[in-house]
C-alpha cells in the first residue's frame, strides 16, 4: 500500500519555518533564499489545499491549522532525527550499549558488575546513564534501561531481574562489637538512615517495623537522603542503621562492612526488570547484555541464601 505523503522538499520547509518563526533564518538553515522558503510553503499550502501561515506584511504567523500539523511534524522530525542519532553513534562507536537506570541502582549493583561483563564481553563498551524517570526509547539515545516496577511496559521487552527484598544495615562500629540487636526497642537509640522516597513507593522504616511486628517504635527520627546508595554510605561510615534493599550490600555484608542488626527481610512491593524495544531484543549486543545481567542476578540470588536472606 502507497503512502499519500507531500514532497518532502516543501514539507521540510514549512516545518524549519514553523520552528523558527519566520522564513529568513529557516532560508539559513536549509540553504537556500527566503524567497525560495516562501515558493516551498506555498506549494505545500496548495498541496494541502489550506493556508497554514498568516502573511503579517513582512512577517508571518502559523494559523490553528500550520500550530497543529508544527506539532504533529516536530514530533516526527525528532523520531527521524533520533534513528539517524542513533545509527551513527553505532557505526562510530562499534559495539556500544547504552544503559539507562535509577542512581542508587547504578552505584550499588551496575557498575560493581561491569569487570565481570568486561571478561565475558570483551568487545562491548557499555555507557550507563541514570535518571530517577523512565527513559522514553523513542526520544532518548538509549538501548536498554532498568525499570523499577510490575514488569507491563507496552511496546517494550521487558525480562525479570530479580525481586527485592529490604534488610537494615549498619557498620560493625555502631553496635560497638555486638553482631546484632536483640530487641527492636533498641532502635530507639540509634539513627535510622531514610531514602527521601520521590519515585515510587516502596518499603520504607514505618513498613519495615510494622510488618516485624514493631510499629510502636518511632520511625521517622533520623537523616535523610535522595538515594539509597547515600544512606548506605552514611552506615558505612558508621553514621546509623540503613534500610536498603539486600541487592544492594551483598559485598559488604560478605566482608563483614556491614551487618544486619536485625535477620528480618521484609519483601519490596515491586521488582527490577531489564527493558529495550520489541523489536531491537533480538539484537547481538542487546541478547549478549541480558544474559550476561540475569546469569549476575542468579549469581546474586546465590550469594544471599548464603547470606540466610530469603530471595524470592
Amino acid at each position: 500500500m502507497s503512502r499519500r505523503l507531500p514532497p518532502l522538499g516543501p514539507l521540510r520547509a514549512f516545518e524549519a519555518a514553523a520552528r523558527h518563526g519566520q522564513f529568513h533564518r529557516a532560508a539559513q538553515e536549509l540553504c537556500v533564499t527566503p524567497g525560495a522558503i516562501s515558493q516551498q510553503v506555498h506549494q505545500f499550502e496548495d498541496w494541502l489545499g489550506t493556508p497554514l501561515f498568516e502573511r503579517l506584511g513582512r512577517g508571518v504567523r502559523l494559523n490553528g491549522v500550520g500550530n497543529q500539523l508544527a506539532a504533529d511534524l516536530a514530533d516526527s522530525f525528532d523520531r527521524i532525527e533520533l534513528s539517524v542519532q542513533r545509527i551513527q553513534r553505532s557505526l562510530r562507536e562499534g559495539r556500544g550499549l547504552t544503559v539507562s537506570t535509577i542512581p542508587s541502582f547504578s552505584a550499588r549493583w551496575l557498575i560493581p558488575r561491569l569487570g565481570s561483563l568486561k571478561s565475558r564481553l570483551p568487545d562491548l563498551d557499555v555507557r550507563v546513564l541514570v535518571s530517577i524517570h523512565p527513559v522514553d526509547f523513542a526520544r532518548e539515545p538509549v538501548d536498554m534501561a532498568v525499570r523499577y516496577g510490575r514488569g507491563v511496559y507496552p511496546g517494550l521487552e521487558s525480562r525479570l531481574l530479580f525481586h527485592d527484598s529490604y534488610v537494615p544495615v549498619c557498620s560493625p562500629c555502631l553496635l560497638g562489637g555486638r553482631k546484632r540487636l536483640e530487641r527492636f526497642e533498641e532502635l530507639e537509640g540509634v539513627p535510622l538512615l531514610h531514602e527521601v522516597m520521590d519515585t515510587m513507593p516502596e518499603v520504607d522504616w514505618s513498613m519495615w517495623l510494622k510488618s516485624v511486628g514493631a510499629a510502636r517504635i518511632d520511625a521517622s527520627r533520623g537523616p535523610h537522603f535522595a538515594y539509597t546508595h547515600m544512606a548506605l554510605q552514611a552506615a558505612l561510615d558508621g553514621q546509623g542503621i540503613a534500610l536498603t534493599p539486600s541487592a544492594y550490600v551483598v559485598d559488604d555484608l560478605e566482608s563483614g562492612r556491614l551487618i544486619r542488626p536485625f535477620p528480618q527481610a521484609v519483601p519490596g512491593l515491586y521488582s527490577n526488570y531489564l527493558v529495550c524495544l520489541k523489536e531491537r531484543a533480538g539484537e547481538v549486543a542487546i541478547a549478549a547484555f541480558w544474559n550476561w545481567a540475569q546469569d549476575e542476578a542468579q549469581l546474586m540470588r546465590q550469594r544471599l541464601v548464603a547470606l540466610d536472606i530469603s530471595v524470592n
